[in-house]
């Protein structure tokens, strides 16, 4: 029997330090660890609403999917007044760069964060198979980070230099980045044409898928709709 054949990321980091990128799954955050699937008394656990993120697929495979590029060092962010930080790391390695100089002036600052142009300098190199792409990303769904990295798409199906990721950093953070913190979610996917149609009854069809949903405790997506995809 023919097995499905695993397609594989390649990678070199470019300077010492820096870390190899690592399955997304390597970072899952201790606030999802310690979450309970329900809310309240474990009695409640057969009322739909008492039902917590935990619970849901679809909220869980975001931190199963792709993989990482991590900081190699402990990054310190001290502020200085309201409108500049001082940021230091140990060993003389580029890790992150200020970019006022080439900032968007359309660009929207989101709530909350600094107006300033930061760059994660990612001296890592990476290769996917033929004719795959990835989107590179803010790792989704950690909003518990103190800086938010923009997304990108890029065609790395032949060797793909390290380079500069924007990021914005939070108004008020003074602190510690730890070493391995992950900054970039790497989610490869292959290059298709698409088309967009409407389709009649499509949502009839859905809304059955629906109803039988709610006459499960849970799990119903993950028994019926979900397919488990692997990234080591």
């Amino acid at each position: 029997m023919f097995k499905n054949k695993k397609r594989v990321i390649l990678f070199e980091p470019e300077v010492e330090h820096f870390p190899g990128i690592l399955p997304t799954k390597k970072f899952i955050p201790d606030w999802y660890k310690d979450a309970k699937p329900y809310k309240g008394d474990d009695l409640d656990f057969y009322t739909l609403k008492s039902q917590g993120l935990k619970a849901c697929i679809p909220f869980l495979e975001p931190f199963l999917t792709g993989y990482c590029i991590s900081t190699p060092v402990d990054i310190v962010v001290k502020k200085i007044n309201e409108f500049e930080n001082m940021i230091t790391w140990g060993p003389d390695i580029k890790i992150l760069t200020l970019r006022d100089e080439m900032a968007t002036p359309t660009l929207p600052v989101p709530n909350g964060y600094q107006d300033k142009h930061y760059a994660w300098i990612t001296q890592i190199s990476f290769q996917l198979p033929k004719g795959y792409s990835a989107v590179m990303t803010h790792p989704l769904n950690r909003y518990d980070l103190p800086f938010l990295t923009l997304s990108g798409i890029v065609d790395a199906d032949k060797p793909l230099p390290g380079g500069n990721v924007s990021f914005f950093l939070k108004e008020d953070f003074e602190g510690v980045i730890p070493a391995g913190t992950p900054i970039i979610q790497i989610i490869p996917f292959k290059r298709e044409n698409w088309n967009s149609q409407n389709q009649d009854g499509l949502a009839k069809i859905a809304n059955k898928s629906r109803q039988k949903s709610l006459g499960t405790i849970s799990g119903w997506y993950k028994n019926n709709m979900w397919i488990r995809k692997v990234y080591e």
